[in-house]
Order: structure tokens, then C-alpha cells, then sequence
């Protein structure tokens, strides 16, 4: 949400970005974010007394939430342009389900798929977070660690407290509805706050393993205001669940200003759901030579 802020910020566009708390369309330009448990609050914005007069453009991010012809809000935009970072999803298959789409190429300091170290490694977490501490170690630098292959709350604390008594020159940080910071297998309960704003909080900390669910799904960047702190290692399981939804739990992916090494590391279950992603994202290039 902050890019489209600065963008639009930086553009001179004057726009209205839709919330719970829209009550009327007063701007010519609209910026939303379609995600399904915002549309029954959408719906009584265009039903109410307050029904916009104007027509306005509309920009709607997660596309693949939205079902063309069926949103209210887009009834009344005199254009629609849909935002999604997945265009290989199902949905996009069809060659009517867009009129155009246009690929935007991403910046030379973008690192994505393709530019990072991919390893399969069958081994416990322990070893995996030892893995990380002596490469950071050795390279004399500071290191970020995200592990998202756990499922449950419960199992990502006991797991940050047991991996704390071993490596006590780590800060690990389980985030979930509470916030902990763990070291040395005590636990202490974090205010709320964002993960820029708790990185930066962590920047003396040579060391910093998060240990997260869904609060790595999507949407959040593991990187400290000034962008000069980011994920060096993550460690998935990315067996269940969709290409889309795997490529969304790779929070590591992002623009650096610099050019330390980032890996990522999976069981060699994985590897079928990673030699699918590459098929589409030759898919993706393909449907964009198609409609550009």
C-alpha cells in the first residue's frame, strides 16, 4: 500500500483510497485493495443515499480476488485497471477475462526468482539456523533469517525458545496476533508495530531469525525503513498450496540497494513446486507478448 501512496504521491494524483471507513466516492481517481473481506463493506457504499454521481478510475490491486462484471465499484469506473503479481493465476487464463495486460518490468535491483540461491536441504530446523549463523559469520556481515515452515502458533515459540538456548547470539522473533522477542529461552511480548519499525529497533542485533505464519503470506516486507536491512536466508516448506500462494510466502524477493547474497532454503519435497513456478513464469512472459 505505501508504493501506491508514494506513486501517486509523486505523480501529483490527486486520488481517495477505499476503507471500512469510506463513506462516499469523492475523488476522480480510486485506489483499492480487492481483497474479499472487504466486499460486503463495498457493497453498501454503492447501495446507500451516497451513491457517487461522478465516474472515477479505478485502480484495484489483487486482481486475482475479482471476478469480472461482479464488483459493485467498478459498475461506476470509467476505466478499470487491475494490479496483480501473479498474472499466470487460473482465472487469467482466458484471453477475454482482460482486455490488454501490460507487463511492467521490474528494476535492475529487484531480486526475484531468478536471482537468488536456491537449496534443498532435508535437515531440522536446528541445522538449518546453524547453516545461517556461520555463513553470516563468515562473510563478517549482518544476516536476517525468516523461517515460515511451521503451521501453528504454539509450534513457532517453542520452537524460537529451543533454538534460543542454542544460539544465544541470535534474536529470534515470533510474529503472530502477539509479538515476541526470544533470547536465550526467555520470551518478552513485543507492542504492536511495524516490521520496518522492528527491524530498524533490531539494527545493533548482528543476528535476527523471524519466526512467522501468516504474517508472511503477502503484503509485508521483511526490511528496515531505509532499505538498507533485509532478509539474507529464508527457510519454507512450500508442499501445500497453490504456485500463487508459494510465490507469496517468498517474502526474501524485493528491490536492495545492495548485492549480499540471499538464499533460499526448502526440502527437496519442493523442488516439483519450484520447477513449476519457473514453468510459469515462462507462461506469464508468454500471455504478456500475447495481449501487449
Amino acid at each position: 500500500m505505501s508504493q501506491y501512496l508514494s506513486r501517486l504521491h509523486s505523480a501529483g494524483i490527486d486520488f481517495q483510497m477505499v476503507n471500512r471507513k469510506t463513506k462516499r466516492i469523492e475523488k476522480d481517481v480510486i485506489l483499492l485493495m480487492n481483497n474479499k473481506s472487504r466486499y460486503s463493506q463495498f457493497l453498501s457504499l454503492v447501495n446507500s443515499a451516497e451513491r457517487p454521481i461522478q465516474k472515477y478510475v479505478l485502480f484495484m490491486d489483487e486482481s486475482d480476488s475479482y471476478n469480472r462484471g461482479q464488483h459493485p465499484l467498478a459498475a461506476e469506473a470509467v476505466h478499470e485497471y487491475y494490479v496483480t503479481a501473479t498474472p499466470f493465476h487460473r482465472l487469467y487464463r482466458s484471453t477475454g477475462f482482460f482486455h490488454t495486460i501490460h507487463n511492467v518490468e521490474s528494476s535492475p535491483q529487484y531480486k526475484g526468482l531468478n536471482n537468488i540461491t536456491i537449496e534443498y536441504k532435508d535437515a531440522p530446523v536446528i541445522t538449518i539456523v546453524r547453516q545461517f549463523y556461520q555463513e553470516i559469520r563468515t562473510r563478517k556481515d549482518k544476516g536476517m533469517m525468516l523461517i515460515n515452515a511451521f503451521r501453528k502458533v504454539k509450534e513457532m515459540v517453542n520452537v524460537g525458545i529451543s533454538l534460543s538456548k542454542e544460539f544465544k547470539e541470535i534474536v529470534f522473533v515470533t510474529l503472530n496476533c502477539e509479538r515476541r522477542i526470544i533470547y536465550d529461552g526467555v520470551s518478552h511480548k513485543l507492542k504492536s508495530q511495524p516490521i520496518s519499525e522492528l527491524i530498524d529497533s533490531l539494527n545493533q542485533a548482528k543476528y535476527v531469525v523471524f519466526i512467522a505464519n501468516r504474517m508472511s503470506l503477502r503484503g509485508l516486507s521483511y526490511c528496515s525503513s531505509d532499505y538498507t536491512r533485509h532478509l539474507t536466508h529464508q527457510y519454507s516448506d512450500l508442499t501445500f498450496g497453490t504456485v500463487t500462494n508459494a510465490l507469496q510466502r517468498m517474502r526474501l524477493f524485493g528491490k536492495y540497494i545492495d548485492n549480499n547474497p540471499i538464499k533460499l532454503i526448502l526440502p527437496s519435497s519442493n523442488q516439483k513446486m519450484i520447477d513449476k513456478m519457473f514453468e510459469n513464469l515462462d507462461m506469464k512472459f508468454d500471455i504478456c507478448r500475447e495481449f501487449s
